[in-house]
Parts: C-alpha cells; sequence; structure tokens
C-alpha cells in the first residue's frame, strides 16, 4: 500500500515540471493558435512560425516584442527580426519602430536612423533644415548635418560645409569626365570641339541654318548613305527615308556634305555612324541649275590612350 502510494505521489509531483516545460517551449512559436506538430507539413507555414530562440531570441526579448504585437517572420513590416539583428535592444526597438510608422516612414529608414541614435525629430528636423537650403534630405545628408552639430557646429554651419565638399566632390567628377574624354578623342579634338561631340537629333540638319554648324561637334543620328560620291573622301549625303517622311521639308533641304580627315588619309566608311565637325557650308549646283547651300561637315578621328 505504502508502495502504490508513494509511486502516486512522484507522478503528482512530476506533472507540474511537464506543465513548466510545455509552457516554455510554447514561447518559441507565434501566437497563431497552431502548435509546432500542425506546422511540419506545411512549408509556409512552417517558414512563418520558426522558433523564436533559434533566431537568437532571449525568452525577455519574445515576451517584450509579442506584447507589442510585432513577429518574428522574415520580410515583414512588423518584424522584430532586423532589429534584433542590428542589435537594438527590444524597448527602444519597439519604441523607434512605433514612432517612425506613426509618422509615415518606412522601416528600413527607422532602422537606419536608430542604428545611428537618431531620433524621429532629429530626422525631422534636419531634413527640413536641408530643404530650406535646397539639399537633398538623403539619409548621408542627414548624419552627416547630425553629426557635424554633435561636434559642435551650428546647422547653418553644418549646411555651409556640407555644400562646399559636395561641390568639390562635382569638381572632381567634372576633372575626372573630362579627362576620361580627352584621353578617347585626344586633346586636339577635344579642344577644337570645345568638349566631346554632342548627339545630333534626326531633323536637325534640314532645320538649321547651315553656317550655325561650324566649329561644333556631333555624332551622326543615322549611317552614312552616300547620295553622290564627290570624290574618294567627300560625299553628298541625305537623310533616310524615314526620317524624310516624318520632316515637313523637301528631299532638296536633307542634303549635307560629308568630308573625310584627308590629313591622315581616312576614307569615308559608308553605313557607319561617326563623329563629325560643322566646317564652312559647300556650295553646290543641282541637276536643274538651282545652287543649293548646305550644312557641312569633317569626319573626327578618334585617338584613343594607349
Amino acid at each position: 500500500m505504502y508502495k502504490k502510494h508513494n509511486t502516486y505521489y512522484q507522478i503528482l509531483s512530476v506533472f507540474p515540471l511537464l506543465l513548466s516545460i510545455t509552457a516554455c517551449s510554447n514561447w518559441n512559436y507565434n501566437h497563431d493558435g497552431s502548435s509546432p506538430l500542425e506546422n511540419i507539413n506545411n512549408t509556409e507555414e512552417s517558414n512563418s512560425n520558426k522558433r523564436w530562440d533559434t533566431q537568437g531570441f532571449t525568452l525577455e526579448e519574445y515576451k517584450i516584442y509579442t506584447k507589442a504585437g510585432m513577429n518574428n517572420k522574415e520580410n515583414d513590416p512588423n518584424s522584430a527580426l532586423p532589429w534584433k539583428k542590428a542589435g537594438i535592444p527590444a524597448e527602444q526597438a519597439i519604441k523607434a519602430h512605433q514612432e517612425w510608422i506613426a509618422a509615415d516612414i518606412d522601416n528600413d529608414k527607422a532602422l537606419y536612423f536608430t542604428k545611428r541614435n537618431i531620433s524621429l525629430s532629429q530626422y525631422q528636423e534636419t531634413s527640413k533644415s536641408l530643404d530650406d537650403a535646397n539639399l537633398d534630405h538623403s539619409n548621408d545628408n542627414v548624419v552627416s548635418i547630425i553629426q557635424k552639430t554633435r561636434n559642435g557646429m551650428t546647422v547653418s554651419e553644418a549646411i555651409q560645409q556640407l555644400k562646399q565638399q559636395q561641390e568639390e566632390e562635382r569638381q572632381k567628377e567634372v576633372e575626372k569626365q573630362i579627362a576620361s574624354e580627352k584621353r578617347y578623342w585626344g586633346e586636339e579634338n577635344y579642344k577644337m570641339c570645345n568638349g566631346s561631340p554632342h548627339e545630333m537629333p534626326n531633323d536637325f540638319i534640314v532645320s538649321i541654318n547651315p553656317y550655325n554648324v561650324v566649329g561644333k561637334c556631333y555624332y551622326l543620328p543615322y549611317p552614312i548613305f552616300p547620295l553622290q560620291w564627290i570624290s574618294r573622301n567627300q560625299i553628298l549625303n541625305q537623310l533616310p527615308p524615314n526620317v524624310l517622311a516624318n520632316s515637313p521639308f523637301s528631299p532638296l533641304n536633307s542634303i549635307y556634305y560629308i568630308e573625310s580627315n584627308e590629313d591622315i588619309n581616312e576614307e569615308i566608311n559608308s553605313g557607319s555612324r561617326t563623329a563629325v565637325i560643322g566646317i564652312e557650308p559647300k556650295t553646290y549646283t543641282t541637276a536643274i541649275g538651282a545652287i543649293n547651300t548646305v550644312p557641312s561637315f569633317r569626319i573626327i578621328n578618334r585617338h584613343r590612350a594607349e
């Protein structure tokens, strides 16, 4: 009798322990009313109910986040995962998350600035100052201004310094681009063209004064198809039929002159696009005896750096 009573007592004593183990295991899952076993055969549901502890959350963090209505799902705007990965304490993360979402600012921006100890009010005030100064309130600019003010500058001083830094950076990019274009075209061509050639609109030739192209450099917008060969290095060219069909000008207006660079014995490559510089307009007599003055160009030879 005593033995039976002892066994019964042992079972009862173990029962609360089993309950506590079961209760502790429940914190590892979302509160969606399902048990872990119900999710085993459902891959999508299983992925959305990953164990909190395997993601690095402590039991205390689990309680704090779930009480605030946050979850542990991937790619969810209400997820605690990115905040955990960023190492932001749960209480701070919840406060920041709620404030930034209430201000209709996306979670990525909230996380970016919270990691840098920048509050919503600091972000909003700095963004307004940047807007007033006609500067982009990008993440980098906001951080730059706040860091400068933390180092003792006023907001106006910080903005002025940022403007100067950005202008210096832009100037360096311009200089870098110019150096690249000079290497591509050669110093002489670049100086002659006052820069790199520009793309020429399809109907540009038929709508301009032929004297206005002198000294200006362009890319012809279509391949060269000679209307008439004047010499080995000189042609009269015409706009393609598809361009002429949509132009209010007559075919006679669409004729222009091209010559190659004789200094290097370069021949005209028919069927190719090319860069040209405007020269003094050429005049020729048409088949019906009319004198026609046309926009005229010389082909520019590119000089690549070795």
